[in-house]
């Protein structure tokens, strides 16, 4: 009985595999297609026509014949463009050419032609059919796209995929305004459930420690470096996997026969803020400036190295925050009192440190781009990327207040190599092939020399909230019981292979 069913289960699996019609075409995942139909006067199908499709940006080729029923594919296409599409027939038919197709992450864009044996009723169709050229989603399940267009007009302060993210609405999005850390929540899930892939590879926490489910503190990859982008919520996809939230696909800029490139930076800061309004008027911040000082440094450049054969692209992001603590202090001990306890901590050899009211976290990253047409039909990508982030954790409440030494810095750094090879074997067939490495040093860095974590009690103090006078505060200084020897390291190795098979009217 349990064989009968299995083979039930792989024949529908199979059949549906050639359910799928060509409008799901060419879903790589750092890639886009384009899919179409060449037709007569008549509308019947024309098999046998050469399809020419041509990056216009690195000059970089791709062929195809349409088959019997006049369809034809083109899969492994970098996204972006300029493409050009251009058709030619056996016979008097006049050729055709479609310019100026711009490709979307994962999606296939669905251009089709009609020929004429007279240049005079072709031109007169091309008036009439102005809407010829569509868009397909190019994949099943709910989603947004973003392309080059889309993210380079997003008006932001923080220019992060934080601001991407808030246009797809489906998508929650939650911000630490202490750290600049921000986590998304997908169809009710908790952040450490999504997956967010950059040019092929994971750019998850490998631990899941991270509150936004990242390796990074930040985004993993600078906003001007992005060629495109896309939110996945549910695609139907086998090479689509790993998570219950949300897929966060990236695919990084790459360089061109032109040099180009981009600079900026962000500022803005405590002279520039107005007074805090507060909550009532007792609220110990009404009437006060916020502290915050953000300052943001970007560049991005690519171009040739040999045209028409090999590119680079690099781009480089800083970030610095320095703000209230997520954990404010709200209980000020008296002078006599946290002097007393910092004289005799000393005296036994520690260093307790002081009362820290601000927060400061930052973040670089790295990225170095090389892609090389090795062929018409073979092309590969190498790149390195790098993020750097640290964000302080502070604890302090309403009867207690930590001092420097209890506290301590998160470390997020996180180093990726990637190869992909996008190859095309023959026409239909087309694969893409990806090997990557990452490492993650997410070990905590203390602010104080190690020492045992000591609780002062009978502390006299004030609360900042209430105006209360306490008497039972409390102090925290020494290491973190938590942190006296953690070490975390990660090193992941991953591979993959993805191949498309276009039979007539399916795919495989």
């Amino acid at each position: 009985m349990l064989k009968s069913h299995l083979t039930k289960v792989l024949f529908a699996a199979f059949a549906l595999s050639f359910a799928i019609t060509t409008s799901l075409f060419g879903q790589g995942v750092t890639t886009s297609a384009i899919t179409g139909s060449v037709t007569d006067a008549s509308g019947a199908p024309i098999s046998g026509a050469i399809v020419l499709v041509v990056n216009e940006s690195t000059a970089l080729k791709a062929t195809t014949v349409t088959r019997s029923n006049g369809a034809y594919d083109i899969s492994g296409l970098q996204t972006g463009g300029p493409y050009t599409v251009t058709i030619t027939s056996k016979g008097d038919l006049q050729a055709d050419s479609k310019s100026d197709i711009f490709l979307g992450l994962e999606h296939a864009a669905v251009v089709n032609f009609r020929l004429f044996n007279d240049v005079v009723k072709l031109e007169a169709y091309k008036v009439s059919e102005s809407k010829d050229l569509t868009f397909d989603s190019g994949k099943m399940g709910t989603g947004s796209t973003f392309n080059r267009d889309q993210i380079s007009e997003i008006p932001t302060l923080r220019r992060d995929v934080q601001d991407i993210a808030n246009l797809d609405t489906r998508v929650g999005l939650t911000i630490n305004t202490s750290t600049g850390e921000f986590s998304l929540s997908a169809q009710g899930q908790n952040s450490r459930f999504n997956s967010f892939l950059i040019d092929g590879q994971q750019a998850n926490d490998p631990f899941g420690l991270n509150a936004n489910g990242f390796a990074s503190l930040r985004s993993p990859v600078p906003l001007a470096a992005l060629s495109a982008l896309t939110i996945e919520l549910s695609p139907y996809d086998v090479t689509r996997s790993g998570f219950t939230g949300a897929l966060i696909n990236a695919v990084t800029k790459s360089g061109t026969n032109q040099f180009h490139g981009t600079i900026s930076s962000i500022y803005t800061g405590k002279s520039i803020r107005g007074p805090n309004p507060g909550q009532s008027a007792t609220d110990p911040n009404k009437g006060a400036i916020d502290p915050l000082q953000e300052h943001a440094n970007a560049f991005t450049f690519g171009g040739p190295i040999i045209k028409n054969k090999v590119f680079f692209f690099v781009a480089y992001d800083q970030y610095n925050k320095s703000a209230n603590p997520s954990s404010p202090v709200t209980f000020v001990p008296t002078s006599a009192d946290l002097a007393s306890v910092i004289a005799t901590a000393t005296k036994y050899g520690m260093q307790p440190g002081a009362i820290d009211g601000l927060a400061k976290s930052a973040q670089k990253t790295y990225l170095a781009k090389l892609d090389w047409n090795i062929t018409d039909n073979q092309r590969a990508s190498l790149s390195y990327r790098r993020t750097a982030g640290l964000s302080p954790n502070f604890s302090n409440g309403s009867t207690y207040v930590q001092l420097d030494s209890n506290a301590y810095q998160s470390n997020r750094i996180n180093d990726n190599l990637s190869l992909l090879l996008n190859s095309k074997w023959f026409d239909g067939l087309s694969s893409e092939s990806g090997l990557a490495v990452s490492k993650y040093n997410g070990t905590a860095s203390l602010y104080s020399p190690l020492s045992p974590a000591v609780y002062v009690n009978g502390v006299s103090g004030t609360n900042l909230v209430t105006g209360a006078t306490l008497t039972n505060g409390q102090i925290d200084l020494g290491t973190n019981a938590s942190y006296q020897f953690n070490a975390l390291y990660t090193k992941d190795y991953n591979g993959h292979f993805y191949a498309n098979y276009s039979l007539g009217e399916h795919t495989v």
